[in-house]
């Protein structure tokens, strides 16, 4: 998900003010990501999508060194219209907020994972909700923080620091009834691999090595680390693990283009790997101070990404009626929670640099129906 990202800058202040309960589908989910908004965001509300991750923002520090949120333009007054239209139409939806993107900088240890929470919180409360509109913030936040094009640049390595601010941000935020996602690039969720390593600028002997951007299971830690966000175990702290399989020359594109796997048989082997799990040797870095051990997704919070594809066959692309043949083949207990795409303005567009458009929303809700 690589966006420029440019400024509004918020401190904290103010009271809390009471607010609606967060909102997120109990059942399947079809989640598209709006970079802006615009009517499109309503039609593939309409189609299919009921959870909308806007992107984005991210958690850093002014000139002052006083730690900001810092938005991408962002219109709220759009996006609360948008809530109220589906409000209208009797359309449950999720509003999640996108944490990070390519090129970002990563939260640091200026504050605490709940003193982050709690910036994000008043900022929520108190600059997007439109309450005049009805509608009072953000449901809850998507973690999306990557790697850098600078290959030289700090943010192509998680300080351990930034990783527990994750997890503990995140935790806050269930406790208070808010959701968290996480949305790693593949190889930083990846059940081919035991390693684990913070640094993201690792290329694949087999299969584009030129490409020195692939990371190796750190967004396992904070999954494993953080999963619950109380000691009766009984909370789970990420709603949603989504994953990246368009990752540019990810894992799934090395299978399905390279290997020449059937999609749908690639998709069922992937998604039992991910809900029977695989070892994480975390004792790699002991920086992290965590011992290595099985790491698994219960297929309720389970969600696959999807893309749009590339002419240059850099990332991956799987027509929605393999994905269905996919979930058609796995059994109950192994079928995910649901989909993501990116994104929901090219919904319809021509697909893979092909001639022939792909309608996501639509397609995708026609086996899951996220929407009756």
């Amino acid at each position: 998900l690589k966006m420029a990202v440019s400024a509004l800058l918020f401190a904290v202040s103010a009271v809390m003010v009471v607010s609606a309960k967060p909102f997120f589908p109990p059942g399947n989910v079809i989640i598209g990501y709006a970079p802006s908004c615009s009517p499109k965001v309503v039609q593939d509300a309409i189609q299919g999508v009921n959870v909308i991750n806007w992107f984005n923002i991210v958690l850093t520090t002014d000139n002052n060194s006083r730690p900001v949120v810092l938005q991408r333009n962002m219109n709220f007054t759009c996006i609360a219209e948008v809530a109220r239209a589906l409000k209208d139409l009797q359309l449950p939806t999720a509003h999640m907020v996108t944490i990070g993107g390519w090129n970002a900088p990563h939260p640091t240890n200026v504050l605490t994972g709940k003193g982050w929470w709690e910036l994000f919180e008043d900022w929520n409360r108190h600059v997007v909700a439109q309450p005049h509109l009805g509608f009072e913030g953000f449901d809850g936040i998507d973690w999306d923080l990557e790697g850098n094009d600078n290959m030289t640049s700090r943010w192509n390595t998680f300080a351990v620091d930034t990783l527990d601010i994750m997890g503990e941000m995140s935790q806050e935020g269930r406790r208070r009834g808010y959701y968290a996602s996480l949305v790693p690039a593949q190889s930083y969720f990846d059940t081919t691999s035991s390693r684990f390593t913070r640094t993201l600028t690792f290329g694949y002997q087999d299969f584009h090595p030129d490409f020195q951007y692939h990371g190796y299971n750190p967004f396992a830690y904070v999954y494993s680390r953080y999963r619950f966000a109380d000691k009766a175990q009984s909370l789970q702290t990420f709603e949603i693990m989504d994953v990246q399989i368009y990752e540019t020359w990810s894992r799934a594109n090395f299978y399905i283009n390279y290997k020449r796997m059937d999609p749908a048989d690639y998709l069922t082997w992937n998604i039992r790997s991910t809900v029977d799990g695989w070892p994480v040797q975390f004792s790699e870095d002991p920086s992290v101070n965590y011992p290595s051990q099985n790491v698994s997704v219960p297929a309720r919070n389970l969600v696959i990404g999807f893309a749009f594809g590339a002419p240059d066959g850099r990332s991956v692309f799987v027509w929605p009626s393999d994905v269905s043949r996919a979930w058609a083949a796995l059994p109950t207990a192994y079928q995910p929670r649901g989909v993501m795409f990116w994104n929901m303005i090219m919904d319809g567009a021509n697909a893979n640099g092909t001639a022939v458009p792909c309608y996501m929303a639509r397609d995708f809700n026609a086996f899951l129906h996220a929407r009756n």
